[in-house]
């Protein structure tokens, strides 16, 4: 589930398709759900979605339990782009700018050139996963479970076997999530039973 970087309003979850919601506010702070259910689409797969990410408006990324990695236009509620990023199921999505991350149950993080997405999308037809550049591709002792961009070119990886983020270690058990302090210096990392602060200062 992600809330949209564009509309505080609207939120989307996935599972066995997309599902979109809009926070409809009423009086005395009563609160409603407008639900729009989109399926995944038998080119995209037609697997179940296992996580998602927003990018350059109006583009939502989803990753699949198989593997793929489809394309969403949320103002038109369809998925217009798809391509094999994997062998497993990817947990993990992350967009910046023209590029995105995927993590997967694999052990691998991949890094893709998806400039040419929004150009796709705003031709409105002849879509192919050709115009998606795998970038690089790093192989981990464990499942992916979390990663975030640093200064938007850094990657801070979790590896979910060792329990280490990158040079630091520290935990117990083994890392379940990442996020950096909105000026970048402290990054914040959680396992079952504690969370730790790290200062990244210089890096």
């Amino acid at each position: 589930m992600a809330f949209s970087p564009w509309h505080a309003s609207e939120l989307a979850c996935v599972g066995r398709g997309v599902l979109t919601l809009q926070l409809l506010w009423g009086q005395a702070g009563d609160v409603s759900l407008q639900a729009n259910r989109e399926p995944v689409p038998e080119e995209a797969g037609g697997f179940e979605l296992s996580s998602l990410c927003y990018g350059a408006p109006p583009l939502l990324y989803c990753g699949s339990s198989e593997g793929q990695v489809s394309v969403w236009d949320t103002r038109a509620g369809r998925c217009f782009l798809a391509w094999e990023a994997d062998d497993g199921e990817i947990g993990v999505l992350l967009c910046s700018g023209t590029w995105l991350v995927s993590g997967s149950n694999t052990r691998r993080l991949r890094l893709w050139a998806v400039g040419a997405v929004s150009e796709l999308w705003c031709r409105g037809s002849g879509a192919r996963s050709s115009s998606v550049f795998l970038e690089r591709e790093l192989t981990l002792d464990g499942a992916v479970v979390s990663a975030v961009f640093h200064d938007k070119r850094m990657v801070r990886l979790l590896d979910c076997a060792s329990g280490a983020v990158q040079d630091f270690a520290g935990h117990d058990d083994s890392v379940q999530l990442c996020r950096f302090a909105p000026s970048a210096q402290l990054l914040f990392t959680a396992a079952h039973s504690e969370i730790l602060v790290w200062e990244v200062t210089g890096r």
